[in-house]
């Protein structure tokens, strides 16, 4: 009972080293492959759980090289805090890495070799391209009385997160190669990363009716009961890692989310809409028009006062002068 009271203390100890170091800049020392030569290179240390492809044992932390990226796992007994008294001097291959170490110290500037140009062309079959772009149009078409324009309120910092979570998977071994999709639609991982983070994180969310509605609040209609399970396994192989990794690195982004906006037509189509309906009702009222007066027929005028005066006074006259001569005759 002593020795395993006495090897639990001993991991709590350890946990609580490896818990002290977490976000902080350290240089890891280590020898050359011909064992001549000690040598060291400044990293960031780093939660175990970022990387799932790399086992660290029970005496090791998990560290990302200021070097060239990489996620490796090194002794604890290695690893040495860098501060501004205890920094070593390094040598001219690293002197850019240990300047940009001191920087991320500083003020947590992310290294330029910790970012990745964003391609546009995916590395998927054409075949599967063009399935996407299939199923892409059906679902516009299906949805083009329901579309809504989402206005980022961050387009830099959309553009930075994506540069860092693709060069995080590269580096770590688990590189994305093809455009992530969920539903039929291209899957918009900054803002899931940001709706989860709102939640508490993806550990804190253990409702799958929540997990819809995460899929919901991403825009994508729900095609069938298992959208909630669908977007967490996605968030699980895109972003789970990458959100451990920036807390434990400390690495923070503007977390406001897209405001919905329905698209509605500007005034100028509105009054170039507006000028064709005219010229299209325009010669179709004329056409009535002409056709409403072929048709009217013309009513009998009422006399007036004056004519009716008229006849009177000509009935008289025709028989004054009419009658002597009937008499005659007889």
């Amino acid at each position: 009972e002593e020795s395993s009271s006495s090897s639990s203390d001993e991991d709590e100890d350890d946990r609580k080293q490896i818990d002290e170091l977490l976000g902080k800049v350290v240089c890891v020392d280590y020898v050359s492959l011909d064992k001549k030569k000690a040598l060291w290179f400044p990293a960031l240390v780093v939660c175990p759980d970022c990387s799932d492809e790399i086992a660290v044992k029970k005496d090791n932390i998990l560290v990302r090289s200021f070097k060239d990226g990489k996620f490796t796992s090194v002794p604890r007994k290695d690893v040495h805090e860098i501060t501004s008294d205890t920094a070593p001097k390094p040598d001219a291959i690293l002197k850019q890495a240990f300047d940009q170490a001191l920087e991320f110290h500083k003020s947590r500037t992310i290294p330029a070799n910790w970012k990745t140009e964003l391609k546009e062309d995916s590395s998927s079959s054409e075949a599967e391209e063009e399935e996407e772009e299939e199923d892409d149009e059906k679902e516009k078409e299906d949805n083009s009385s329901e579309e809504e324009e989402e206005i980022e309120p961050f387009p830099e910092e959309r553009e930075n997160f994506l540069q860092q979570l693709y060069k995080f998977m590269e580096d770590r071994g688990t590189p994305i190669n093809k455009r992530p999709v969920l539903g039929y639609r291209n899957l918009n991982l900054f803002k899931l990363f940001r709706l989860v983070h709102k939640l508490g994180g993806f550990d804190n969310i253990e409702s799958g009716a929540v997990w819809k509605q995460v899929y919901q609040d991403l825009g994508i209609p729900v095609l069938n009961s298992a959208a909630g399970y669908n977007v967490k396994c996605a968030y699980k192989k895109y972003l789970y890692g990458f959100e451990e990794y920036c807390r434990s690195a400390n690495i923070e982004f503007q977390m406001a989310l897209p405001e919905k906006v329905v698209n509605k037509p500007c005034k100028e189509c509105e009054n170039v809409k507006e000028i064709k309906v005219k010229e299209e009702i325009e010669p179709e009222i004329k056409e009535i028009k002409i056709e409403e007066e072929e048709n009217i027929i013309p009513k009998e005028e009422k006399p007036t006062d004056d004519d009716i005066e008229r006849k009177e006074n000509i009935k008289p006259s025709l028989v004054n002068q009419i009658l002597p001569k009937l008499l005659y005759c007889v």
